[in-house]
């Protein structure tokens, strides 16, 4: 539960859709955090998307699952994207909104499972309850980045805090990515979130 989930990185050969190609409401919910004073939501898609399809779909793939959780207006600008992950500055609401999400637990230094799950460069941090897979995994960081605040989302693929506490989904956890590491695919993290029935925005043209 202490480190980020490391993936598999595949080949991925088919196009990425540009940005006026891309699911009207995905389209509008992101423009926010993709503009800025320098450059507007659809060249930075273009610049650092549309070349980057890990990005692109690690994008769809977190919006998604923080959208569907109540918790991606948590997001005030973003930094960058990976394959299940992103870096951005957070908005100015970030600690009241997280509180009050009945579906995210605070994570603290009291007790071990919680310190396992809580990044020692993280200031304050939550994990998803409701969900076994795929949990969202929150942080605001303790150092600024050129003076502004910054925060991480990704997903853990063994979620321990579902439902408060799950022992086996713990165990697997701890065994599967703290002691093996292994890598997981893409794919099973999209497959994860559909179980959810959890609709992923297509960033891919064609069949994805």
């Amino acid at each position: 539960m202490g480190k980020a989930v490391a993936v598999k990185l595949s080949s991925i050969d088919s196009p990425i859709k540009d940005w006026f190609e891309l699911e009207r409401v995905f389209r509008q919910r992101i423009h926010p955090v993709l503009q800025s004073d320098s450059e507007i939501a659809a060249d930075r898609w273009h610049n650092d998307f549309a070349t980057n399809p890990l990005s692109a779909l690690g994008l769809a793939l977190t919006y998604a699952a923080m959208e569907a959780a109540g918790v991606w207006n948590t997001v005030g600008r973003l930094i960058n994207a990976w394959a299940v992950g992103m870096f951005f500055i957070p908005s100015i609401d970030v600690k009241r909104l997280m509180d009050r999400n009945r579906n995210f637990t605070p994570l603290d230094t009291n007790g071990f499972r919680h310190r396992l799950a809580r990044h020692s460069y993280w200031e304050r941090s939550w994990i998803q309850t409701n969900v076994r897979q795929a949990a969202i995994h929150i942080g605001i960081h303790r150092e600024l980045e050129n003076g502004e605040p910054k925060a991480e989302v990704h997903l853990d693929v063994f979620n321990g805090f579902h439902n408060g506490f799950d022992a086996a989904l713990s165990v697997k956890h701890v065994f599967s990515e703290v002691l093996l590491k292994r890598q997981y695919p893409i794919d099973e993290f999209q497959a994860m979130l559909h179980k959810e029935n959890i609709a992923i925005p297509s960033v891919i043209r064609g069949p994805s």
